[in-house]
């Protein structure tokens, strides 16, 4: 995996454990219940694993906002994945940036 992003951290497990109400890029996702819908339509599409990274954890926002918040999405594709369903739900969730950061795995970012 590419270390570009940093660390790496499960996303599902980030989200369960983050009391943000909008723990993955801000408010990317109008609630937790909406990105877990993001995950089940990509693993459609052949995503086998999702993380989370560039984590924005200071004091104030956990004061604040009750957790921390992931700026970016890594999804790690399966050698089978569907790249037509894929681009289709790139376009439905409309992220800023969709950029392959190494062989089969991708960052999304939303601003």
């Amino acid at each position: 995996m590419s270390m570009f992003e940093g660390i790496w951290f499960d996303a599902l497990e980030f989200i369960a454990k983050s009391g943000n109400p909008f723990p993955i890029a801000g408010e990317a996702f109008d609630s937790k219940e909406d990105f877990l819908k993001f995950v089940l339509d990509f693993k459609e599409a052949g995503v086998s694993a999702f993380f989370v990274a560039g984590i924005l954890d200071e004091e104030w926002r956990i004061k604040e906002e009750g957790g921390p918040i992931a700026r970016f999405l890594i999804l790690v594709c399966d050698d089978n994945c569907d790249w037509k369903k894929m681009m289709k739900l790139v376009h439905y969730y409309r992220p800023n940036e969709f950029k392959e950061i190494d062989e089969n795995v991708f960052r999304l970012w939303w601003d």
